[in-house]
C-alpha cells in the first residue's frame, strides 16, 4: 500500500470514528438541554483542530464517501454479526452475487491448466445467438 493510500485510509478512518462519536453523542444528548458536556465541547475542539490538518495534507473525501464511513462505523460499533451497512455499490455487488445476475456474454468460462476456456452458453444470450 502506497504512503497516499495510506493517508487517505487513515484519514476516512479517523473521519468516521469523530464523526461517529459526534452521531452517538447527539444521539444520547438529543432529549437534553442545550447545554454542551466537557466531552462534546472537547470533540468540538477535536475537530476543529484536526480538519484543517487533514485538509492540509489529504484532498477531501466526497460526501457519499465521507457518509459511508460514518455509517460502516456506526453499525460497525454494535459488535453484531448479523447487522451490515452496503453502500450503493456493495449492495449492487452483494445482490449479484445472491441473484446470480450477471451482465456479459453469456458464457460458462472456467480455467484449467492449459488456460481459459468457454465450457458453455446460456440461452438466449449474445454467445448463444453467435
Amino acid at each position: 500500500m502506497t504512503i497516499p493510500m495510506m493517508r487517505k485510509n487513515l484519514s476516512f478512518f479517523l473521519t468516521g470514528i469523530i464523526l461517529t462519536l459526534v452521531i452517538i453523542q447527539f444521539v444520547q444528548n438529543s432529549d437534553k438541554n442545550d447545554q454542551k458536556s466537557p466531552f462534546e465541547e472537547a470533540l468540538v475542539t477535536t475537530i476543529q483542530e484536526a480538519k484543517p490538518l487533514l485538509d492540509t495534507y489529504l484532498s477531501a473525501p466526497s460526501s457519499a464517501k465521507l457518509s459511508d464511513s460514518i455509517i460502516h462505523t456506526f453499525i460497525n460499533s454494535y459488535d453484531d454479526q448479523f447487522t451490515q451497512y452496503f453502500s450503493s455499490e456493495e449492495l449492487v455487488s452483494f445482490q449479484t452475487m445472491i441473484e446470480g445476475d450477471f451482465e456479459g456474454i453469456g458464457a460458462y468460462v472456467e480455467d484449467s491448466p492449459n488456460g481459459v476456456y468457454i465450457s458453455g452458453v446460456l440461452p438466449d444470450s449474445p454467445a448463444q445467438k453467435s
